[in-house]
């Protein structure tokens, strides 16, 4: 399971360290590899939403790792994410470029002569990323664009 947030009643809904350490008795071993794969597993489901990705805990739960035990944990959820596209920004960047998102509309897309042509409107005050995906050899690939700031109409051509 991704994390206990399935769970009625649950004090720590995505707290990746949740049962995996011996806080609380709630494991009988500080379990690296545990904490690792939950961890990895709350990223992801923010990233496959088209989102962001956060690991969330408590320091109660970080106080019973040795930094050997914490720093393997990230290591380890380091190589388990290893094949995901990162771009890291902290709640503040996150929050005005999604504010900047909602602000803006893409209106139409015209693909001919080997362009792409996409019709925006609104603004943005900050860099916003388009992303194109295109098969190749059956293979779905994505190509990640970045649009300047912009107020009103634009054309953009990719």
């Amino acid at each position: 399971p991704i994390g206990s947030y399935k769970l009625t009643g649950s004090i720590a809904p995505n707290d990746f360290l949740w049962g995996n350490t011996t806080f609380w008795d709630e494991s009988e071993f500080n379990n690296v590899e545990g904490a690792a794969e939950k961890g990895a597993g709350i990223i992801k489901l923010g990233l496959n939403s088209g989102f962001f990705g956060c690991l969330m805990t408590h320091e109660q739960r970080i106080a019973t790792l040795s930094v050997n035990e914490f720093e393997e944990t990230l290591r380890r959820m380091d190589v388990l994410l290893s094949d995901r596209e990162k771009i890291f920004a902290s709640y503040d960047e996150i929050a005005e470029y999604l504010y900047n998102h909602t602000r803006s509309k893409l209106e139409e897309v015209r693909i001919a002569d080997g362009e792409i042509r996409c019709g925006l409107s609104g603004g943005s005050s900050v860099p916003l990323k388009l992303s194109v995906f295109e098969e190749q050899k059956g293979e779905i690939r994505r190509q990640l664009h970045t649009l300047s700031p912009f107020s009103g109409k634009i054309e953009v051509v990719l």
